[in-house]
């Protein structure tokens, strides 16, 4: 998934890293984005009801606090992240705006 998000047009900065976030350690992916809604976007795995089949999704919670545009933010880069990781990866992901 990291090689993915570093060959991503848009993507800058990736990394991979570990949180204990919500009382268990968990990976996350990192990275600045080309978009008008700027900032530092995060996917953290999301605590699956079955660890052992899953499903498993990484979320990426972006700020409520960021200017949208007419029609919501703009998020085309993170989507395009979200698309290929599920398409190249078989990875779940998605963009939660609150």
């Amino acid at each position: 998934m990291l090689d993915v998000l570093k060959a991503t047009p848009g993507v800058t900065n990736a990394e991979l890293g570990t949180s204990d976030y919500g009382g268990w350690t968990h990976p996350y992916l990192e990275f600045n984005a080309d978009e008008k809604a700027a900032g530092l976007r995060r996917f953290d795995l999301q605590k699956p009801k079955d660890p052992v089949n899953g499903p498993f999704e990484f979320m990426a919670v972006v700020s409520g606090l960021l200017a949208p545009e007419e029609n919501g933010p703009d998020l085309h880069v993170s989507e395009i992240v979200a698309q290929k990781w599920e398409t190249q990866c078989g990875a779940r992901a998605s963009v939660l705006f609150p």
